[in-house]
């Protein structure tokens, strides 16, 4: 296995997921959500208030589509691609 180190401007990943087509979305500790471009970061999202603590895929058919990120704030988002 061989691994690559990137890091994330903003804040401590909390949570990470690969949605959309198997692209790859992270929840951070300021509750950002961050898509990725390989080791690269995306564009950004302030989406809660407080760490973002999980992310989830839609299962069946929306699964490419849709997804929800659950934070510490007590929200939950569904994200529309």
């Amino acid at each position: 296995m061989n691994g690559k180190k990137s890091t994330l401007g903003k804040s401590s990943p909390t949570s990470v997921c690969y949605v959309l087509d198997g692209k790859l979305v992270t929840g951070g500790t300021k509750g950002e959500l961050t898509t990725w471009n390989g080791t690269s970061e995306g564009k950004t999202y302030k989406s809660h208030e407080d760490s973002i603590w999980c992310i989830e895929k839609c299962p069946g058919k929306d699964a490419k589509t849709l997804f929800f990120t659950g934070g510490n704030d007590g929200k939950v988002i569904q994200w529309n691609a």
